[in-house]
């Protein structure tokens, strides 16, 4: 591709080191961040002749005016090198967490002498430990709470030593704190009671329980029974807290899990925080991204930028797919965690269990959020769930294609395809076909045409095909349109038929075990709406077919009008009729139409004495009055 002499210089100069590059757009804003292990290398990718073209790449190579690259030590440098950039510069085309807001953490403040445990939204380098970060905020406040209830500690603001007041806050006075900023609490105990509180957090409930069960022993065989009594309250408690979390248990490490539904361009990522075999949360993320990217992409920039953000990930992730440069993600998140960290595809057992639960939650949430918020096109209605859940599809079927044949004997065979998004007719993706391979009357024939000329050019563009093709008709046209599909090597197209006596629902998947949708269906009203929008489209384009074809048989035998003059004529003036009505001067206000060849098209349409009646109005006598007739 033709590139400008300064960034074809700066390409030339590229090191082999890695590091991280940076492209800019004509304004000089960065619209791409990438890292590579060889930035001469990967960036001359993308340039080079050759290169395995796809929609999203080609757009963005055609807006790269300039570059920037930082060279960097190793991979992890330029990993997270990465992360740093796509938050800072937030690029165009980099798949980025929908709203890109800062998800909450709880933070401890562990370098100060009597540490803070709160809620924030930024992470500052301090020594503070960070947990999360957390989705549902009203949860984790909620637990907060309770667990300050349990564990007193001082949420004034500031770092604050010990023994530096002479009198208490109100928060002694109602209980919810000992004080230790006027010596009434030691710094050893209110340490531990923040303690306490982290094991409860990063999910060592049972830990915790052990150490509190232990003491309320010792307590009681020391008489202690005041003390003892309120370690049982404590431990009561938190029973009731950690109820609240899921009750079934999923072995006993600590690890996440991982999963992501897709929508097209809309996807929904969910990480599910398992400690000691307890679901500790479960946190949800929404991804707006190009519909061309592989899921092996978007899963990777999910987990990529949720872990940019976990201070400390656990020493197992549980993924349903293997993610690019897995090695390499290891390593980084051992640098994070200060120990090994394995990413595990489980195919059978607990795991795969554990993964097949992220997944529904996935879809789950990825149903509510386009329920609820829609997709830019506008709210997802209520019948794509309802059709998606009547076909048993895995994905909500937002893009419907529809086709219909059209024809009248054995001439001016036709075909539509329509184009439906969230409901809605899409018309800019409406299509018109001239059938061409199919001699006599052949629907079954005509539809396999038509679905395989389709596909082929999808094929072809890198494009992708409908959530759901629809053919108008029964077994015959479903069956064909499946094998066109298979012909091309089209695999995973979801594929019914429509019929319209009974208005019955075949299944590519299932021919044997048609649908007989309830009439009040609005899954059935939606595919109607498709069915018929097809039909009339396919039935107007014959029509037009046949007006041209009458128009070329009504204008046979007239000399110097050839094939260009004809169509002119027909997109000038649509059909016959208007032709014959037409005035002289009408026509002769086409270009190339001069008067002898508009008398002729006249003479030949209405005869000499139409003629006869406009020779007063031509060019050569253009005062005259225009007189009556047409």
């Amino acid at each position: 591709m033709t590139i400008s002499e300064a960034l074809h210089k700066k390409l030339n100069r590229l090191p082999t080191a890695p590091g991280v590059y940076l492209y800019k757009d004509a304004k000089g804003k960065v619209i791409y961040v990438g890292k590579a292990k060889n930035l001469s290398s990967r960036v001359h990718s993308y340039f080079r002749e050759g290169r395995v073209s796809d929609p999203k790449t080609d757009l963005l190579v055609s807006r790269i005016v300039d570059l920037d690259y930082v060279v960097l030590g190793n991979e992890i440098e330029a990993l997270i090198a990465e992360n740093n950039f796509i938050k800072e510069y937030k690029p165009r085309y980099n798949i980025r967490l929908k709203d890109d807001k800062s998800y909450p953490y709880v933070r401890i403040t562990k370098e100060e002498e009597l540490p803070r445990v709160f809620i924030t939204r930024t992470m500052e380098e301090s020594g503070s430990l960070y947990l999360g970060p957390y989705t549902e905020v009203v949860a984790i406040r909620q637990t907060l709470r309770v667990l300050k209830t349990l564990f007193p500690i001082r949420d004034c603001a500031g770092d604050l030593p010990a023994n530096s007041l002479t009198r208490e806050c109100l928060y002694f006075h109602i209980g919810r704190c000992k004080a230790p900023c006027t010596g009434r609490q030691s710094v050893a105990e209110y340490r531990e009671d923040v303690e306490r509180l982290r094991l409860y957090l990063t999910g060592k409930g049972r830990r915790l329980t052990e150490m509190m069960e232990g003491e309320m022993r010792r307590a009681s065989a020391e008489l202690r029974f005041e003390q003892a009594a309120k370690i049982r309250d404590q431990l009561t408690a938190l029973g009731r807290l950690s109820h609240r979390q899921r009750t079934q248990a999923f072995g006993q490490e600590d690890r996440d899990a991982l999963a992501l539904a897709r929508d097209r361009g809309d996807a929904c990522g969910v990480v599910m925080r398992l400690r000691e075999g307890k679901l500790l949360a479960s946190e949800t993320f929404h991804f707006r991204g190009d519909e061309a990217e592989s899921d092996s992409e978007v899963f990777r920039a999910l987990f990529q930028q949720y872990y940019d953000r976990v201070q400390k990930p656990p020493p197992e992730i549980l993924l349903p797919l293997e993610l690019p440069e897995q090695d390499l993600l290891e390593q980084w998140l051992a640098t994070r965690r200060g120990g090994k960290v394995r990413i595990r595809l489980p195919k059978r057992g607990l795991g795969r269990e554990i993964c097949a639960l992220a997944l529904e939650n996935a879809r789950t949430k990825l149903d509510e959020v386009l329920a609820v918020d829609g997709s830019k096109a506008g709210r997802v209605p209520p019948e794509l769930f309802e059709l998606r859940q009547l076909l048993e599809m895995s994905a909500l079927p937002r893009i419907i294609e529809g086709i219909d044949i059209s024809n009248t004997g054995d001439s001016e065979m036709v075909a539509s395809l329509v184009c439906f998004r969230d409901g809605a007719p899409l018309k800019s993706r409406y299509r018109k076909y001239r059938i061409k391979s199919v001699a006599g009357q052949d629907d079954f024939a005509s539809v396999a045409e038509v679905v395989r000329r389709r596909f082929k050019r999808l094929l072809d563009e890198g494009g992708r095909g409908p959530d759901l093709l629809l053919i108008d008709g029964g077994l015959g046209q479903l069956g064909a349109a499946r094998g066109a599909l298979e012909e091309l090597g089209v695999e995973g197209q979801a594929l019914i038929s429509l019929a319209k006596r009974e208005e019955t629902v075949y299944r590519a998947e299932l021919p044997e075990q048609p649908l007989l949708l309830p009439q009040n269906s609005a899954a059935l009203r939606l595919l109607q709406r498709v069915r018929d929008e097809s039909h009339r489209f396919a039935r107007d384009f014959h029509r037009k077919r046949r007006g041209r074809s009458s128009i070329s048989s009504a204008l046979d035998g007239i000399s110097g009008l050839g094939q260009a003059k004809r169509k002119l004529l027909l997109d000038h003036f649509g059909d016959v009729k208007s032709i014959a009505a037409a005035t002289l001067p009408d026509i002769m206000g086409l270009h190339g139409f001069g008067p002898q060849l508009a008398r002729r098209i006249v003479e030949h349409l209405n005869g000499e004495s139409a003629v006869a009646g406009e020779t007063a109005a031509t060019p050569e006598n253009p005062d005259a009055p225009e007189e009556g007739g047409k």
